[in-house]
């Protein structure tokens, strides 16, 4: 189970952090460090939901036109 040294047990979002870390979602600022009060930026937030997702770059969508 990962655990960062900022990401203290009693924190509302403690579990969360510790669940998407273990499974690789998300990473760390470091090995040791979460910084839970960073801004996320767009490219690290589509990097959290393609690892999510399991996306790969092989990926093929097919998209349906909306009339």
């Amino acid at each position: 189970m990962k655990s960062f040294e900022d990401v203290k047990s009693e924190k509302w979002y403690a579990p969360a952090v510790v669940t998407v870390a273990s499974y690789g979602f998300a990473q760390g600022t470091s090995d040791t460090v979460f910084s839970p009060d960073k801004a996320v930026t767009r490219g690290e937030y589509l990097g959290w939901l393609i690892r999510t997702l399991g996306l790969t770059s092989e990926a093929k969508v097919q998209l349906q036109r909306c009339a």
